[in-house]
């Protein structure tokens, strides 16, 4: 009976471990579908977050990720003014210029588009699409925007897209590995992309037309009419007299212009001056608080204060802060019952090391530029302007006529000058007079200047200039022929002039000449052949586009003239260009011309004409790239990448930065003096905001170009601002790196599969526990 009784009890502990491995085998394969459904949902979600990417980044990209779309590509590079300023109801219109960078690719199947996002209060007139031809060199068109009423000032961007076909060889395209375009677009639920990359062959296999395109952004500025009526003061201005910037020991002036921009009166207004430092820059005269006594509205003043900083103070950026209060009226218009206060953070710029050594240039050589007989007066001027950001001193100025014989100095031949600071111009004139041995020829005065720098020791700077005086014996003309008789005609031109005065490189000018007959006996039959000298190119290492450096425009270079009766003129105008790319210079321009008298004999003569023509400064501004978020009082980045994309250099080249009173950063202003043709820079600083709304701000570039006049480019930008964020103190110690939201599900599953697993050892526990049991009680039966 026990044997029978032992052999059920070990059929029925076999069948409950058969049971009890089925039950754990289930629950293992519980634990890998869970954690595979964990990875695979994990999957969707990313692929989820991809397609809602690529849902708000829809329309035209690039296959290449670390491509950046600006305001210029490879190919294009688009020029427009960076922001329009319109009032309530006007119309504004701007003009945007296409023009290629390099020569070795057509463009076609031009299509600008210009486009505002949730127009409110501008409005681009028409389609916004702009058809452009096919070009190589560059294009135009215009964007036709209006206004509506607004009661606050609203700055719009306007998005200029413009997509292309552009043709290139096969080989070409595989060596760059440039993108294909591709294009993404929403069903009409918004969930699926579909994908299509364009390349376009033409009829010969070997080359292709891709299609790419160029984004930029400009701004309107739409100022409104209607104002709050209250006080509102603010900084409009802040100067570093006299150079913008100070050096160890020297004396300057922070020149502040206040602006009252509310519509009602500023009264008691006080200014205080903080931050100073014995050690640095410290007030030299007067005193750190200025009271202005009223501000109407609209109605500006300039506060100036004398300051100073010591021969040992370091070079870099020292901080100041301008205070002021006032009495006024609040946003509601009632009169305040406690003075308004507010401040502006500016920095001063101590002895950068990145700066240039001064650097001498002549501006504006003038002299006589017709022909001149015996004894007639020969001034000769210029100007000289310091373009460095260093004294220029120990100037020594020379003057010298390379022939005195036709040619002699009336006044000293040398100047003496002490010095010429950074950014100053001086006018100096030296005067000649011609001999009574002068001939017809050109009389060439030579123009040095030597000088010495305050910020180097070395040899002696020195730049040249020669000019030509034309030089005339009208007796030995009329008698170089000694056949001819005593009244031998004499054509010649008497007077040039040209429209524009100014010729720049590229364009089409007007040239008027007089043309007198000297004699006392008709000519006729007179042709006037024009020459030039060889162009030169304004790119180093790359010849000239033409042979000549001006070429006629619809007409020949040679013209007619039946004739002239005695002592009588002719008015004669021709329209000339010459190449985009002539270097800037004085070029000779040669009038040929053969005429004859009453009995057919041929006389000739040659007359030379002085032309300089000077290039156009091309300048152009990136993106403005911010921090995506500033909190307030903690420093974040701004940076801009500007560039010359013109054939001149760029002198006085300077970056200032102007915002409202709760914003500052640590350069507000950049100087770089001479900026190369060709070439890019980049403003960089530390941007603060003091305030959590959102804040606008602009940086002003400003240079001059080769001849002396001032430029001025803007480019606005606006941040975003929050508060900063507080740890929540019942939250305890955060984990170092926090966990996505993709990694949830896969958390969730890992934390089931092990409480499975957890729940099968301790019944695998219990069952062995309790089989054990059962064995020994066996036994013991």
């Amino acid at each position: 009976m026990k044997k029978k009784m032992m052999k059920e009890k070990k059929v029925m502990q076999k069948k409950k471990t058969k049971l009890f491995k089925n039950v754990l085998a289930s629950l293992l394969a519980l634990v890998l579908v869970i954690g595979s459904f964990s990875t695979v949902f994990a999957e969707g979600e990313k692929e989820e977050e991809k397609s809602i990417f690529y849902q708000e980044k829809s329309g035209t990209v690039t296959t290449n990720t670390n491509t950046k779309t600006n305001n210029t590509s490879d190919d294009l590079i688009i020029s427009a003014k960076q922001s329009t300023i319109a009032g309530d109801f006007n119309n504004r219109y701007i003009d945007v210029n296409v023009s290629v960078r390099g020569k070795d690719k057509k463009f076609s199947n031009a299509v600008a588009y210009a486009k505002i996002n949730s127009p409110k209060t501008v409005y681009i007139n028409g389609s916004g699409t702009y058809y452009l031809s096919d070009f190589t060199d560059f294009n135009t068109f215009r964007i036709d925007v209006s206004t509506l009423d607004t009661n606050e000032d609203v700055t719009v961007p306007i998005d200029i897209t413009i997509k292309y076909d552009v043709e290139k060889s096969e080989t070409d395209t595989s060596k760059e590995e440039k993108p294909n375009t591709t294009t993404f677009t929403k069903d009409k639920n918004g969930t699926n992309l579909t994908i299509d990359t364009e390349v376009k062959k033409s009829n010969d296999s070997s080359m292709i037309m891709e299609t790419r395109e160029v984004t930029t952004t400009i701004y309107v500025i739409h100022r409104a009419e209607k104002l709050a009526s209250n006080s509102a003061l603010e900084i409009s201005k802040v100067d570093i007299h006299p150079n913008g910037y100070v050096v160890p020991g020297s004396n300057f002036s922070l020149v502040f212009t206040v602006k009252n921009v509310g519509d009602a009166e500023a009264k008691n207004i006080k200014a205080t001056l903080e931050g100073m430092d014995p050690k640095g820059i410290n007030i030299a005269q007067g005193l750190a608080t200025k009271d202005i006594t009223i501000l109407k509205p609209g109605e500006e003043t300039t506060l100036i204060y004398d300051m100073k900083i010591p021969p040992s103070a370091k070079g870099g950026m020292y901080p100041l802060t301008l205070k002021y209060d006032f009495n006024g009226k609040n946003a509601k218009g009632n009169e305040t019952t406690s003075p308004i206060s507010g401040s502006y953070a500016l920095s001063v710029d101590v002895n950068q090391a990145d700066r240039d050594p001064s650097a001498l240039i002549f501006e504006r050589i003038n002299f006589p530029t017709g022909r001149l007989g015996k004894n007639q007066n020969v001034p000769v001027t210029f100007t000289l302007k310091n373009v460095g950001t260093k004294n220029a001193q120990n100037i020594k100025i020379t003057a010298i006529s390379q022939d005195v014989e036709g040619l002699t100095p009336v006044s000293s031949s040398t100047a003496i000058v002490e010095k010429i600071l950074p950014g100053q111009s001086a006018d100096y004139q030296f005067d000649f007079k011609t001999t009574n041995s002068v001939a017809t020829k050109s009389y060439p005065v030579e123009i040095t200047v030597e000088y010495t720098d305050s910020a180097v020791s070395e040899e002696p700077h020195k730049i040249t200039q020669i000019v030509g005086v034309n030089g005339v014996d009208w007796r030995a003309e009329a008698e170089k022929d000694k056949d001819l008789p005593t009244s031998t005609p004499i054509l010649i031109i008497e007077k040039y002039s040209f429209d524009p005065e100014l010729i720049y490189a590229g364009t089409q000018f007007k040239m008027d000449l007089v043309i007198r007959n000297t004699s006392d006996k008709a000519i006729k039959n007179i042709k006037i052949a024009l020459s030039s000298d060889a162009a030169q190119s304004s790119t180093e290492g790359k010849p000239a586009t033409q042979a000549s450096v001006f070429t006629p425009v619809q007409s020949s270079n040679t013209f007619f003239i039946d004739s002239i009766p005695a002592g009588q003129k002719v008015d004669k105008q021709i329209t000339m260009t010459t190449s985009h790319d002539t270097a800037a210079n004085t070029y000779t321009l040669t009038a040929d011309v053969t005429y004859e008298d009453s009995q057919a004999k041929q006389y000739t003569s040659k007359e030379i004409i002085g032309v300089t023509v000077v290039q156009d400064s091309k300048f152009s501004i990136g993106e403005v790239v911010l921090d995506p978020t500033f909190f307030v009082g903690m420093p974040g980045n701004i940076s801009v990448d500007f560039y010359n994309t013109g054939k001149v250099t760029l002198s006085n080249f300077m970056v200032e930065f102007e915002s409202d009173d709760d914003m500052s950063v640590d350069m507000p202003t950049y100087y770089k003096g001479n900026f190369p043709s060709g070439t890019t820079d980049t403003y960089s600083a530390t941007l603060t905001v003091n305030s959590p709304e959102a804040k606008k701000g602009k940086l002003i570039f400003s240079y001059e170009d080769t001849t002396g006049q001032s430029h001025t480019m803007e480019k606005e930008f606006e941040v975003t601002v929050e508060d900063m964020p507080m740890p929540d103190e019942d939250m305890g110690e955060m984990p170092m790196e926090p966990e996505s939201s993709s990694k949830k599900p896969i958390i969730i599953g890992s934390l089931i599969g092990l409480v499975a697993l957890g729940l099968g050892a301790v019944l695998f526990k219990k069952h062995k526990k309790k089989k054990e049991e059962e064995d020994l009680k066996i036994d013991e039966d």
